[in-house]
């Protein structure tokens, strides 16, 4: 403490108490002094000659003569500030830590081995819409989880709990119906003894629907929301492969309006867009799910029947039946209005119609440009026979069906 002596025995233990500290221990000095316990020990703060503050640890005992005619007290200070000025940097290191993760954008939990959670931030609670970590703590975590990804969610945990660093991207369900996406990065953490799960999650919803986006002004026509080009010619190279698998045929359509540049030539661009959207939604309507109906560019559609017979006659008859039922549809008239607000400025009566060619195909009979090629050259000569008409373009010999 850094007196001396003769210094000392000048000063109290008052004196060298820390003020805050000085009352401490008064019950139990009296306690000893009286014969009513032997000793005590409490943690109590010094204070130096140079005025710094140290801990120390005291213990104080009776002492009592030989001949029991006195009572001393003795009092053995142990000195303690390194563990305490450790102790004291823990804390705060605690404390920072945990400001840290209080205030961190990204959400922390930790999750039992059993799959229930133990700890969460207040980031992680609004994604999942809890308004305290009363609400979820010890639920399942995964009953928080969509139910397509709850499997990959439970195999990423049991690798995680396995010791096994991992990461994953799922949907979850909040308390209030909300969806978002997150994306985690999950560790293993040993608490208590025991394997934990450790995830820090970020979500991701904003960066999947700017995904969702791209991917749809990748593959799909801006106007009609039909796949385009790149796209049907991906679902034509699936569809040749499953032909090739299965023996059954599939075809093509190409489609082309006969009358359509009169349209946009007398109405504007925006009318013609009318008429294009239009055709789009009727074509949809004429074929199943598992085909796909693709605008090709301007004018012209391309429809891609799959899964037809394995035998070529009937496929043939198929994919005809089909034709002729979006000729009939593209040519019933349209009333087109182009709307301001809720006024229909114009509303034009279009007639309109499409040369169709179609080619069958299993397999690779050809490649996916090829087949497009022969329905293309089968339009063509649906047009120069006189248009709204239909072209099956058979082992590559045309014949024309009126």
């Amino acid at each position: 403490m850094g007196y001396n002596r003769s210094e000392l025995e000048q000063l109290s233990f008052r004196d060298v108490t820390h003020p805050e500290d000085r009352g401490l221990g008064a019950d139990q000095l009296l306690a000893v002094a009286e014969h009513r316990i032997g000793s005590f020990r409490l943690e109590k703060r010094y204070r130096c000659k140079n005025g710094t503050v140290v801990w120390g640890n005291l213990t104080v005992s009776a002492v009592h003569a030989t001949d029991g005619s006195a009572a001393y007290l003795m009092a053995v200070v142990e000195d303690i500030n390194e563990r305490k000025r450790k102790e004291t940097m823990l804390r705060e290191s605690q404390t920072h830590l945990q400001t840290i993760i209080e205030n961190e954008p990204e959400c922390i939990k930790i999750v039992h081995a059993d799959g229930r959670l133990v700890q969460m931030n207040p980031a992680g609670l609004a994604m999942i819409e809890a308004d305290t970590l009363e609400q979820v703590l010890g639920c399942k975590v995964v009953d928080l989880i969509a139910p397509e990804q709850r499997v990959a969610f439970e195999e990423m945990h049991a690798k995680v709990i396995g010791g096994k660093a991992t990461e994953l991207e799922y949907e979850v369900i909040g308390l209030n119906g909300g969806r978002r996406w997150l994306e985690t990065h999950a560790v293993p953490m040993q608490d208590h003894g025991q394997t934990v799960h450790l995830a820090v999650t970020r979500d991701i919803t904003r960066r999947r629907e700017m995904e969702a986006e791209v991917r749809q002004l990748a593959f799909h026509d801006v106007l009609t929301q039909l796949p385009n080009r790149r796209l049907l010619l991906d679902r034509l190279s699936q569809a040749m492969v499953a032909s090739e698998r299965n023996g059954r045929f599939a075809a093509v359509l190409f489609l082309d309006l006969d009358n359509f540049k009169p349209l946009n030539d007398a109405h504007g661009h925006e009318m013609g867009d009318l008429l294009l959207i239009e055709v789009g939604q009727r074509l949809r309507s004429c074929v199943r799910e598992i085909d796909t109906v693709s605008r090709f560019g301007g004018d012209e559609f391309v429809v891609m029947l799959s899964d037809l017979d394995s035998d070529r006659a009937e496929s043939l008859a198929q994919s005809r039946a089909v034709a002729e039922k979006i000729r009939q549809i593209i040519a019933k008239p349209y009333k087109l209005a182009i709307q301001h607000g809720s006024v229909d400025d114009a509303i034009v009566t279009h007639h309109c119609s499409a040369s169709i060619g179609v080619a069958v195909f299993r397999g690779h009979e050809g490649t996916e440009e090829e087949v497009i090629d022969w329905a293309d050259m089968a339009m063509y000569k649906a047009k120069e026979a006189g248009r709204n008409q239909i072209w099956m373009d058979d082992d590559r010999s045309p014949v024309a069906i009126a």
